[in-house]
Formats: structure tokens, C-alpha cells, sequence
């Protein structure tokens, strides 16, 4: 309810793409964004002739925020390592991804996903992802079945140039008649014994994941989603716990006695 005479409004404070028309009626002029601001505090004012004859009012303008970011992950590519029988579910790297949407909101949280593992021979998945976390860990298959490639093996002290890695090819191969870098053989073991000296190994991963984050927890056929990749390079586990160990006391014969390898 307002003065008799009144023919117009003044509205001031937040909200430059928000008016108010000489009958009141508050409108857009264009969409408002959440993540930007996620609501307004306005003074309004009812004017006769121009002259304030009632107000000001406050008016709260809340924002509701809608599914329109999708999920981004904080890098387009992840490196890790797990060594060869790692226990199953036990995480050793983590992806993350964020969403501008309001966290309050399903808009917001997040679910990962395996889309794919390269290589996936006989469609066996070596890893798996926590839904909620992004924490990647091996499967019990991963645990059984992961192995490091291969290298040249040297001794204690020994020379790790490509030169020597020449001298052992031809310890191991008859002369070639062909040069080093044209003859495949030679060229894979190269490759493989830099693998093993970690010469930018995750150049040359052993797996790729594609990771996928899904907004909405997944659950929705509006759910917006982001993706990224996971290099992975299975190292060499030359460790393996014997767990625990029992001895009987008083043990008789000669000391040190061996107890366990």
C-alpha cells in the first residue's frame, strides 16, 4: 500500500541489470549468474513527482543456482606409480575436480568414474576409483596381475651409458649388420632399460585411465561432466613382507641362527 499520487519508483543498491518500472514491477534486463552473485539487497522508494512520499523498503533478491558448470579437474593429466603387488584398495593417487555450482546443492557433488583403461586385455580392470574421494587403487586382479616391464639388469657399479647398453646387446646377440637405432630388437631393450632407469617413464605409461567426474552425483540424465587422464607405470616390487614371524625360545644350537629370508 503506498501514498495516493504515486506515479513512479526509485530503486538503488545492489543489482545494476535489475529495474523497476513506473508501476512497480521489479524485471531482469539479462540472466543472473549464481556462481557470480548469489543474491542482492535493493532499496526501494515510491515517488510522487519525483519526491519521496513513502520507503525506502529493503527487498532480498536470492539467487538459485542451476546446473550450468560442469565438473573441471585441477589437471588435465595425472602421473603416478604403483609398485607391483599392491594390496588391493589401497589408494595411491587421487584426482580432483571442483564445480562452481552451489555446494548446498546435488548441482555441485561429485561422483568419479573409470570410462576406460588402456590396455584392457581380456577386459580385465586392473583399477579401480572411489566414487566419492577419486582415490585410485588396483583391483585384486591389478594385485595379482600387475608386473613392472623388463630392463637389462646390471651389476653393482657398473657403467648405465648407452654405450654399455651396446657392449650387452652384443654380448647377448650375434653382430648385426645394421646400425644399433635401425635394428628393433635393440631399439625395444633401449626403450625398455630407459623405462627402468625412469627416464621419463610417463612418456611411455603402462596404463592409461580415463577418469570422468559427473556433477549431480551421477545419477541424472542432466548431469554435467568433465574428463581426464591418469599415466600409470608399474614399478619393480623387490619387497615382500614375510608377516609375522614365530620362534620358539630356547633355541638350542649354535648363534646366529638364521630365522627368516
Amino acid at each position: 500500500v503506498t501514498h495516493a499520487g504515486v506515479n513512479g519508483f526509485r530503486l538503488s543498491g545492489e543489482g545494476k541489470d535489475i529495474k523497476v518500472s513506473k508501476d512497480g514491477w521489479l524485471y531482469l534486463e539479462k540472466p543472473l549468474d549464481w556462481s557470480q552473485v548469489d543474491h542482492y539487497i535493493l532499496s526501494v522508494e515510491a515517488l510522487a513527482d519525483n519526491v519521496v512520499v513513502d520507503g525506502p523498503v529493503i527487498v532480498t533478491i536470492n539467487v538459485l543456482d542451476v546446473n550450468n558448470n560442469a565438473p573441471q579437474f585441477n589437471q588435465s593429466r595425472y602421473t603416478a606409480t604403483v609398485r607391483e603387488k599392491t594390496s588391493s584398495g589401497v589408494a595411491f593417487t587421487r584426482v580432483f575436480a571442483s564445480d562452481r555450482d552451489d555446494p548446498e546443492t546435488a548441482n555441485a557433488r561429485l561422483s568419479y568414474s573409470l570410462v576406460s583403461q588402456i590396455p584392457n586385455n581380456h577386459n580385465i580392470l586392473m583399477f579401480q576409483i572411489h566414487p566419492d574421494t577419486g582415490e585410485i587403487s588396483t583391483t585384486r586382479e591389478g594385485e595379482r596381475m600387475l608386473k613392472a616391464r623388463a630392463g637389462i639388469q646390471y651389476s653393482r657399479g657398473e657403467d648405465r651409458s648407452i654405450d654399455a647398453l651396446k657392449t650387452k646387446f652384443e654380448e647377448f646377440c650375434p653382430v648385426q649388420k645394421i646400425p644399433y637405432e635401425e635394428n628393433p630388437f635393440f631399439t625395444c631393450v633401449e626403450r625398455a632399460e630407459l623405462r627402468r632407469r625412469n627416464v621419463d617413464p610417463l612418456e611411455d605409461p603402462d596404463y592409461t585411465l580415463i577418469v570422468r567426474a559427473q556433477d549431480m552425483g551421477g545419477a541424472s540424465e542432466m548431469s554435467l561432466s568433465g574428463n581426464t587422464r591418469v599415466h600409470i607405470v608399474v614399478q619393480q616390487n623387490l619387497w615382500v613382507n614375510p608377516g609375522p614371524i614365530t620362534i620358539k625360545e630356547n633355541l638350542k644350537g649354535e648363534y646366529p641362527q638364521v630365522i627368516a629370508k
